[in-house]
C-alpha cells in the first residue's frame, strides 16, 4: 500500500468507535422546545425538511404515521 492509500484507522485508536464516527460526521443540532407536557399534545414535524430527534424523560408517548397503527413508545 502505498502513501496515498492510507488506511482508515477510526476504530483502531479508540475503544469508542460511535463517537469517532459521529465527530467525523460533524452533525449539527437545534432545539426547537424544551418543555413540559402534560394532557394531550401533539408535535407534527412534516415539511421541516430536518431529522427530528424527540428525547421523552417521563411519561408515555405515541408514534403516529399516517395509515398505520399508532405505536406506543
Amino acid at each position: 500500500m502505498s502513501e496515498d492509500q492510507v488506511s482508515p484507522t477510526i476504530y483502531r485508536d479508540s475503544p469508542d468507535a460511535l463517537s469517532v464516527l459521529l465527530a467525523r460526521l460533524a452533525l449539527k443540532a437545534e432545539v426547537y422546545v424544551d418543555g413540559d407536557f402534560c394532557g394531550t399534545w401533539a408535535v407534527d414535524t412534516a415539511g421541516s425538511r430536518r431529522i427530528p430527534f424527540h428525547l421523552i424523560v417521563e411519561g408515555n408517548a405515541w408514534l403516529y404515521f399516517p395509515e398505520s397503527t399508532p405505536r406506543a413508545l
